[in-house]
């Protein structure tokens, strides 16, 4: 069975994004790594290896966007894919070496091909050394025998439909294989002072209401999600530990630019 990957990317180097080490694992796993160029002003393609299972496709991403933008990358990657699997992965996502010949059984499983979509386990990092298990999220898509499955349902339309119905998450495989997810981690305050809110506007423009700001966002999901599954270095997938080592104080996810040392639920 033929199983690709995709992802977005724009401007990764200037992001801080950790694009080489996740495009290191999908090598190492699909037969097929679809990247959405959204934007290379940094020179980052120049830096992306060379690869014949690398596919590139481009679409610009604005400044100023539009909130369905964000699925419309997604959709765009997901239509370059050729394989009967495919496998939406953030910049930010990772699959654990020795979990990726599991996710390739589960995936092939005769029980498996009558479903559109599977979900994963996310665990969310962001301190780097605890995570929570955020939710189930879908990222596997049965290309082969469901071609139209569209990124446009749910509050941030971009969760998947499919014959205009948005699919029941609650029915759907769970591949029971982690994706370890690690969001702003590695991004300076600088970075997240510009980027941010970026994606506040496009938010309140789409929906006409405010998106939290980003202290309060995270310490809210801090707060909501309790206890924390602490893990060490030597647990994370390989393809990321180096960059764990590196981290320096002004990355968020290495003492949440100092809230971690202020609030009783870090500890």
């Amino acid at each position: 069975m033929k199983i690709g990957g995709f992802l977005t990317l724009t401007n990764p180097i200037w992001r801080q994004d950790p694009y080489l080490e996740c495009i290191k694992q999908m090598l190492d796993f699909y037969d097929e790594v679809v990247i959405v160029d959204g934007g290379h002003d940094d020179g980052y393609l120049d830096t992306i290896p060379k690869d014949k299972k690398i596919k590139i496709v481009e679409r610009g991403w604005p400044k100023e966007f539009s909130w369905e933008f964000i699925s419309q990358q997604f959709q765009l990657g997901y239509d370059s894919c050729n394989s009967q699997w495919c496998i939406r992965q953030d910049c930010d996502y990772f699959f654990h070496q020795n979990d990726l010949k599991e996710l390739r059984r589960r995936l092939e499983s005769p029980n498996l091909q009558n479903y559109p979509v599977a979900k994963c386990p996310k665990r969310q990092f962001l301190l780097v050394d605890r995570y929570t298990i955020k939710a189930r999220v879908v990222v596997a898509f049965n290309k082969e025998r469901y071609p139209n499955v569209k990124w446009d349902s749910g509050e941030d339309l971009c969760q998947p439909s499919l014959n205009g119905e948005e699919i029941n998450q609650d029915a759907i495989p769970d591949l029971e294989v982690s994706i370890y997810n690690y969001d702003f981690c590695f991004k300076t305050k600088e970075v997240i002072d510009k980027e941010f809110p970026r994606f506040q506007r496009a938010w309140r423009r789409r929906f006409g209401k405010s998106m939290s700001d980003f202290e309060v966002m995270m310490k809210g999901r801090f707060k909501a999600r309790g206890k924390q599954n602490v893990i060490r270095l030597e647990e994370h997938p390989i393809y990321i530990q180096d960059k764990i080592k590196k981290m320096t104080p002004d990355q968020f996810g290495y003492s949440c630019f100092g809230w971690a040392e202020k609030a009783s639920y870090f500890k």
